[in-house]
């Protein structure tokens, strides 16, 4: 009897101790090949690489297609934080300035009133009354009663165009892609309102919010059945003076979408010059400074301050830039970090910047290519690898902790608060996720159930149909991260 219970020992020993030395990460491989093979991925592209990090050591422990250039979509902000981190502290602050240029005498000012942005993304974020008679009251006490010029709005602190070339026509128009301005203003985005019509027939255009003189619209937009959502879009350039909307918005009541502004420092100086009007007798057509040296009209004379605001520190913003993937935010964090490397507020300056920060922690560049900060663009590349090392990095400098709490949480915050419930990932998972058509993606940190911390980015380009039928197999790998 003892000889044929035995080999039954022996065998079930053997099997404990095969289970027992099997491959440490061999489950955080399994799940990624199974995330190969969902619904929808059969001609997608995964890329994975997980960094073990202890006391400054590093270990790309899992490597799936690691060295593959992908679409990072809004990961790519990761890119944008960590850079300027390194090069503008986290108490970095932009200033918007109102003063005049001209002469004041006797309450008159010959001359013009002049808003010099500097790139805050928040002003007027949530309206605009009560930033108006803060400056209105500085107006006041400046002792201008009478302007013979105008109120000129300056948006010449980054340069160039607001937006980025290689952004599809589809989003251009779009609050999404409202673009970085020297002068933000109400987050560079209006609202247009409809009033839906019968189903399938032309939903009525009542008008925007922000008024925007000058600007003429060509209404296509159609009307859905009720609770079909937000299917309508803008399509404009910078600067248009025609725009285009298209797409359905739901029957029922009235119903409102987002756009980009055309021209914010323009819309900042006619609101604000209306609202001056009430107390200030002004002359001349509000406008922006753009707009003022095309016409040879330009502002004369020195500019004299007479109001300073300084827009939240730059932690705030990137905290609320990665839990909400605000892509205006990361955009003026990006010319922000290029005016401080260059002295030129330009994109270009920005990945000019971002490019020497790769250099200085001896990071390849080979298949890395840059287009924006936020992510939006489709030309945007990045390998898995560069992403863990870009991580690293991040996790061993001076505002470590500045980053890890800009990243959202899984199941808990930002944009990842509905990701992984229920799973081991919730709590340990700290990442930033980025999405555009057919991409999704995170990239982050794990605190693992054994106390050992890794990197990881995920990249899943390409896959098709709905993204629900992906989901489970990206969660099902953070899941896994998080039991090692």
């Amino acid at each position: 009897m003892t000889v044929r219970i035995l080999p039954i020992l022996l065998f079930s020993l053997m099997g404990t101790l095969q289970a027992d030395t099997a491959p440490p990460y061999q489950a955080v491989e399994n799940a990624v090949a199974s995330l190969e093979k969902r619904p929808g991925m059969e001609a997608a592209t995964v890329g994975f690489a997980l960094m073990r990090l202890d006391d400054g050591a590093s270990e790309i422990v899992v490597d799936v297609r690691g060295r593959r250039s992908l679409i990072p979509a809004s990961t790519m902000k990761v890119v944008t934080t960590i850079a300027a981190l390194d090069r503008l502290a986290p108490d970095h602050t932009m200033t918007t300035s109102v003063g005049y240029q001209g002469t004041l005498a006797d309450g008159t000012l010959t001359g013009d009133l002049v808003i010099k942005g500097g790139g805050d993304p928040t002003l007027a974020e949530y309206g605009w009354e009560e930033l108006f008679q803060e400056w209105s009251t500085a107006v006041k006490e400046a002792g201008i009663t009478k302007i013979t010029g105008r109120v000129v709005g300056d948006a010449s602190h980054f340069g160039g165009t607001p937006r980025i070339g290689t952004w599809a026509w589809k989003d251009l128009g779009n609050y999404y892609a409202s673009g970085a301005s020297g002068l933000t203003f109400h987050k560079n985005t209006y609202r247009v309102h409809f009033r839906p019509g019968s189903v399938g027939k032309r939903a009525q255009f009542v008008g925007t919010s922000p008024p925007l003189p000058g600007v003429t619209f060509h209404n296509e937009m159609l009307t859905g059945s009720a609770g079909s959502g937000d299917q309508g879009y803008v399509y404009a350039a910078p600067y248009a003076h025609v725009v285009f909307l298209r797409g359905s918005v739901p029957a029922g009541g009235t119903f409102t979408i987002k756009g980009a502004l055309p021209e914010p420092a323009l819309t900042c100086a006619e609101r604000f010059q209306d609202h001056l009007a009430k107390t200030v007798q002004i002359s001349g057509k509000a406008t922006s400074m753009r707009l003022a040296m095309l016409s040879e009209e330009k502002p004369s004379g020195t500019f004299v301050e007479i109001l300073q605001r300084a827009s939240p520190p730059l932690d705030n913003l990137l905290q609320r830039m990665n839990h909400k993937s605000d892509n205006l935010f990361a955009e003026t964090v990006l010319r922000c970090l290029g005016k401080a490397h260059h002295g030129e507020g330009s994109t270009e300056s920005g990945i000019a910047a971002v490019k020497a920060y790769f250099q200085k922690r001896e990071i390849s560049t080979i298949g890395f290519s840059m287009e924006d900060g936020s992510g939006l663009s489709r030309l945007n590349l990045i390998t898995p690898r560069q992403m863990v090392y870009l991580l690293k990095g991040a996790d061993l400098f001076e505002h470590a902790e500045t980053f890890r709490r800009s990243l959202p949480v899984a199941g808990r915050s930002g944009t990842l608060k509905s990701v992984a419930r229920g799973t081991a990932a919730v709590g340990r998972v700290r990442a930033k996720s980025g999405t555009v058509e057919r991409v999704k993606c995170y990239a982050g940190y794990v605190d693992a159930r054994s106390g050992t911390r890794y990197a990881f980015a995920i990249m899943v380009n390409h896959f098709g149909g709905k993204y629900s039928a992906v989901k489970p197999g990206i969660e099902a790998v953070m899941a896994r991260m998080a039991e090692l």
